[in-house]
Parts: C-alpha cells; sequence; structure tokens
C-alpha cells in the first residue's frame, strides 16, 4: 500500500542519513590518524634534552615530568612533537559521535595512540633527566 511504502521510504532515508553522518564523523579520527602516523614517520628522538641549568640545583624536589625543557634547538623537534600530540588530542576531543559506538570506538583507539605517544615522549624526558641530574 502506499502507506507502507512511504514508511519504507522514511526507514531507508532515515538509514541513508545515519550512514553518512557516521562517515563524515569518521572521516576526521581517519584523518588524524594518517597525520599522526605521518608525524610518527618522520619524528626523530633528539640524541639529548636541555633543561633550564637552575633546575639541577632543585634536583631533589622537582620531578622528571615537572622539569621544563628550554625552547632552544636540541629541543625544538620534541617540544615540536609534543605540542603536535596535545593539538590532536583536541581535535580527536572536538569529535562529535552522535551516540554512535562505532565512532566513539574509532576515537577511543586514536586517544589511546595519541598517549602512548606522550607516553613516549614522558619517558624520553624522565631518562633525560635522570641522566643528566645525577
Amino acid at each position: 500500500t502506499g502507506i507502507d511504502r512511504l514508511d519504507s521510504d522514511v526507514v531507508f532515508r532515515r538509514r541513508f542519513e545515519r550512514k553518512l553522518a557516521r562517515q563524515a564523523a569518521l572521516d576526521t579520527p581517519r584523518r588524524l590518524a594518517g597525520e599522526l602516523r605521518s608525524r610518527q614517520s618522520i619524528f626523530a628522538s633528539p640524541p639529548s634534552l636541555s633543561f633550564p641549568p637552575m633546575l639541577f640545583a632543585l634536583a631533589i624536589i622537582i620531578d622528571a615530568l615537572d622539569a621544563a625543557l628550554t625552547f632552544d634547538k636540541p629541543n625544538r623537534a620534541f617540544l615540536g612533537h609534543e605540542e603536535f600530540l596535545v593539538s590532536l588530542l583536541s581535535e580527536v576531543d572536538g569529535v562529535s559521535s552522535g551516540g554512535d559506538k562505532v565512532v566513539k570506538r574509532a576515537r577511543k583507539r586514536l586517544v589511546k595512540r595519541i598517549e602512548r605517544e606522550l607516553g613516549k615522549l614522558d619517558e624520553l624526558r624522565e631518562r633525560e633527566w635522570e641522566r643528566q641530574s645525577q
């Protein structure tokens, strides 16, 4: 009947709209994951990091993760990569899932990858702080 056909058209249109919304929502995490892969492939850990000299006098009370790096050439790549990762987290946070579980999972996977990369930077900073503050 005409009503059944109208109902099936509405159902089809809604499914199609949901699928388009999902694809649009997934485009951003895919793009950001590609940017992450690209940056990871070109980032090289610096041979050493530099800390402000005055921090070494406070080494007893300063934790490695609280030790600020100097904004100089040896730290440029490290700080740039760290800043990129933090901004990437912010962009991922801005992706609306609209309640879609697939989009939520994609966001969650990407956040975990970014957090792992930030963790590697924290480990590098900590090792270098320990080495230099001995």
